[in-house]
């Protein structure tokens, strides 16, 4: 509405304008006025305020009271119905516009990385418009493992904690659109938490909400599967004994897997990666805390590697040798830890690979934002 000295606000008989981008001052000026009006004051809902995009006389019958209870002079029209200045809706907190919805993005951490920290966060905060990043809760220790304390969780306890953290999140936010993304350690537990979504899991009736995951260094990783268009994708699959079933998966999830790091690089279909995988089943058991689970996990799990090398010495010493060869690189187990630097294709590193990738699968579908969730 124009005055003698030009723009006033919203008065009577305005409209929201339907071709304002979201990004504009004025996006959605009077559904936003009438919405938090009904929304914040019983008194605004007794005299009829309704949401909407149209500033009706009801509206500005209300914006007068308002101005009224917080001591802000109205500004009239020449009717003598209060018009809707900048002032007043950034005190009514309808100005300026909300920022558009986000899909939210469940990071899991690696190994000793508090939550938020590592490359699915900084892949997360570098697409920070259009996901909201949701760091999963867990201790994300390797049992007694320097700096772990004695009575640390184990790796493979710590991933049940951030799994099981994650279903939570997932099942209390039933209609939030979501990614995934993990590293290493959190890599397992991402990978377990998109099993949950998979016919039979606990998650599987929000599969509907799952937009795209990312990973690196995934001990889950399927064999020689990384992403779309892979002009060579790294031989091998990850060093867990569980892994992903390739068949289950879309070109919406991607594993970043550097050749060279053996948690997403074993062997697979010779000893040589029957005898890793053992060696790091043994390794992600191993915790302090309960003795008695201990010792039996460490005795039958020793007798299985010795079974494992008295079969195959040949493969025993290959075996031995792929883990020391990536414990002794400058610095140790570089492989692992530089998807910052190492290219997934020419000229693309794996983190910016994984920010292309949540770009794009973000814009693919509209975000359900925790407003959508409250009125669903």
């Amino acid at each position: 509405m124009n005055g003698p000295d030009g723009w006033l606000g919203y008065g009577v008989g305005d409209t929201d304008d339907d071709t304002l981008p979201r990004n504009a001052g004025n996006w959605h000026a009077v559904s936003l006025i009438n919405e938090k009006l009904s929304a914040k004051y019983q008194w605004a809902r007794d005299m009829g305020v309704q949401p909407g995009p149209d500033y009706t006389e009801t509206t500005a019958a209300a914006i007068l009271e308002f101005c009224g209870r917080v001591g802000i002079e109205p500004v009239l029209d020449p009717n003598g119905n209060a018009v809707a200045t900048l002032a007043m809706r950034t005190r009514l907190g309808s100005y300026p516009p909300p920022p558009p919805p986000r899909h939210a993005c469940l990071t899991f951490s690696g190994t000793w990385a508090p939550p938020g920290v590592g490359y699915p966060s900084d892949v997360a905060q570098a697409c920070a418009d259009v996901v909201e990043e949701i760091p999963a809760q867990a201790p994300w220790s390797f049992g007694p493992v320097p700096p772990g304390g004695i009575g640390s969780p184990s790796y493979a306890e710590s991933v049940s904690i951030a799994v099981e953290w994650a279903v939570g999140w997932l099942l209390d936010n039933p209609t939030r659109t979501f990614l995934i993304g993990g590293y290493s350690q959190g890599a397992e537990a991402a990978s377990r938490v998109y099993a949950e979504l998979l016919p039979g899991g606990r998650c599987e009736h929000l599969r509907k909400n799952f937009v795209a995951g990312y990973t690196f260094g995934n001990p889950c990783r399927p064999e020689a599967r990384t992403f779309y268009n892979d002009p060579a994708p790294t031989v091998g699959a990850g060093i867990a004994v569980w892994r992903l079933d390739p068949g289950t998966l879309d070109w919406n999830w991607i594993d970043c897997a550097a050749a060279g790091d053996i948690y997403t690089s074993t062997p697979v279909g010779n000893n040589t990666g029957v005898i890793m995988r053992d060696a790091y089943e043994m390794a992600v058991k191993l915790q302090l805390h309960d003795f008695m689970r201990f010792a039996g996990d460490f005795g039958d799990s020793v007798w299985k590697l010795v079974q494992d090398a008295t079969e195959d010495i040949p493969a025993a010493l290959d075996a031995a040798g792929r883990g020391l060869g990536f414990v002794m690189t400058n610095p140790p187990t570089a492989r692992h830890i530089s998807y910052q630097f190492d290219e997934a294709r020419p000229g693309q590193t794996h983190v910016a690979l994984a920010i292309q990738h949540v770009r794009d699968w973000s814009a693919r579908r509209e975000p359900n934002s925790p407003a959508t969730q409250a009125a669903a």
